[in-house]
């Protein structure tokens, strides 16, 4: 649901939604958002848009990044009787602890795990689970260094960059 919507998407989506809450077999709509999701007026204007096309599906908002810890925030769910996806994720930089935080009537957790090793250990191209995409070498090296601290350095390695040749930092 995150990603562009039009009037036509939203009906598609909520003729799919529909049955489900007829029949009483809609928990939550989860409303799903990456860590590069920031806490920021268009971003909130965004999210907030999307709740009220869904806000009859019992929505729940998954945020990573921790600039969504904010009290103006879970008070702006609970206003609303949305609620807030508390996430057991391994933490790496600016990323969300686990919590417990209820803001409707459902609560929702969401189990990643914290092995750090094995977040990372399964590979997508033969060699590595997730890559980073940064625009500079500098941002992926630094990333790079967070992620080290948690697992084995030879689980990343930054490979590619926007400019592609960007000096070592």
């Amino acid at each position: 649901i995150a990603a562009r919507y039009s009037d036509n998407k939203e009906k598609i989506v909520k003729s799919g939604l529909d049955p489900l809450l007829e029949s009483g077999k809609l928990g939550a709509l989860l409303i799903q958002f990456p860590w590069s999701y920031k806490n920021n007026k268009e971003n909130r204007r965004r999210l907030e848009k999307i709740i009220k096309l869904f806000i009859h599906y019992q929505p729940v908002v998954e945020v990573r990044h921790l600039s969504w810890n904010d009290a103006d925030f879970f008070e702006y769910l609970k206003e609303y009787n949305v609620g807030f996806v508390n996430i057991d994720q391994p933490v790496i930089g600016k990323s969300l602890e686990l919590s417990a935080i209820v803001t409707s009537d459902v609560a929702y957790l969401r189990l990643h795990g914290r092995n750090y090793s094995n977040w990372f250990k399964d590979n997508i191209d033969g060699k590595f689970k997730a890559m980073v995409v940064a625009g500079s070498r500098k941002a992926c090296e630094l990333y790079k260094r967070e992620l080290d601290k948690h697992i084995p350095e030879e689980y990343s390695e930054v490979i590619m960059t926007y400019r592609g040749n960007d000096d070592r930092i």
